[in-house]
C-alpha cells in the first residue's frame, strides 16, 4: 500500500513541477481543472443522461404546478410531494458516478494538502517541534536529544510533559533550505525534514507510526515503525492561504470554488447534463 501511494506522489510531483515557482493559486487551478474534466467525463459516461434530463424537467414542472395551485392547499401538498419524489430519483441517478469519482478525488486532496495546506518557513521564523512518545517511556529519565543541520538553531531546551508523553523544543530557521532534524530517544533515532524553501513542495508537518491513515494523510512521507519509542514527530508549520481574486482562502474552499467554476464552464462544451 505504501509503495502505491509513494508512486502516486511521484507522479503528482512530476505533473506539478512546472508550477513550483508560480503563485499557489495557479497550480491549484490546474488541479481543479483536471478534477472538473475528470468528474464531468465520468458523470457523462456512467450516468443516464436522458433520464436525468427528464427528471429535472419534471421537478421544474411540479414547481410550476405549485405556483399555479397556490390557492389550493391540497394540490400544493400533492405537487410538493412529487417534487420531493423527483429530487430523490434525481439524486439516485447521481450516486453511481459520485461513487466512482470520490475515491480519486480524496486521494488527490491528500496530495494537495501536503503541497498547498502548509507554508514554507522563512529565515527568522520560530516553530515548536514536538515528539510524542510511547506510554512505557519515562520522559523524565530517558535520554532525549535534538540535533539540527546548520540552517536551524535550537532556541529552548527540551520541555518534557510526562502526563502527555510529549517533548517540545523551539527552533529557529537561520537559512533557507531543506534542513534535517535528528531526534534521539534512548536508543531510537529518527530524522525529519524541516522545510524553508522558496518554491512550493511537499511539506509533512507530522510523521507517525505506520498505519493506513498515516500513509493516506501524508503520502510520500516515511513512517515510524510500529513498536518504536517514538509515536510521532510534529513541526508546527503555519497554514497557507490561497489568494483567489483578492480573498485569502483555505485551499479546500479555493479548490471547491475553482472546480465548480470549471465544471459549469465546461458543462456545455462536454455536453453533460446534471
Amino acid at each position: 500500500m505504501e509503495f502505491i501511494f509513494n508512486k502516486i506522489t511521484l507522479i503528482v510531483s512530476g505533473v506539478l513541477f512546472p508550477f513550483q515557482s508560480l503563485p499557489p493559486v495557479i497550480g491549484l487551478a490546474f488541479l481543479a481543472l483536471v478534477t472538473a474534466v475528470f468528474a464531468l467525463l465520468v458523470y457523462k459516461t456512467i450516468s443516464n443522461q436522458a433520464q436525468i434530463k427528464i427528471k429535472k424537467r419534471r421537478i421544474f414542472g411540479h414547481f410550476f404546478g405549485i405556483y399555479l395551485s397556490r390557492d389550493e392547499l391540497g394540490l400544493i401538498i400533492k405537487e410538493f410531494i412529487q417534487v420531493l419524489r423527483g429530487i430523490v430519483l434525481y439524486l439516485a441517478y447521481l450516486l453511481p458516478p459520485l461513487l466512482v469519482v470520490i475515491v480519486p478525488v480524496l486521494l488527490l486532496c491528500a496530495q494537495i494538502q501536503v503541497r498547498y495546506g502548509y507554508d514554507n518557513l522563512r529565515p527568522g521564523d520560530q516553530v515548536n517541534v514536538t515528539l510524542s512518545l510511547a506510554p512505557d517511556v519515562n520522559i523524565l529519565q530517558t535520554e532525549l536529544k535534538l540535533e539540527t543541520s546548520d540552517g536551524v538553531a535550537i532556541r529552548t531546551p527540551a520541555l518534557r510533559i510526562q502526563a502527555l508523553k510529549e517533548v517540545t523544543w523551539r527552533v529557529e530557521v537561520k537559512e533557507q533550505g531543506d534542513h534535517t532534524l535528528t531526534f534521539t530517544v534512548g536508543d531510537t533515532l529518527l530524522t525529519k525534514n524541516l522545510r524553508a524553501l522558496t518554491q512550493i513542495d511537499r511539506i509533512y508537518p507530522v510523521t507517525e507510526e505506520t498505519s493506513f491513515f498515516s500513509i493516506l494523510a501524508m503520502p510520500g512521507d516515511k513512517t515510524i515503525p510500529t513498536g518504536s519509542n517514538i509515536i510521532s514527530a510534529r513541526i508546527d508549520y503555519p497554514e497557507r492561504d490561497i489568494n483567489l481574486l483578492g480573498l485569502q482562502l483555505h485551499w479546500t474552499i479555493a479548490f471547491l470554488i475553482l472546480t465548480l467554476a470549471f465544471g459549469l464552464l465546461l458543462k456545455k462544451p462536454l455536453k453533460v447534463n446534471f
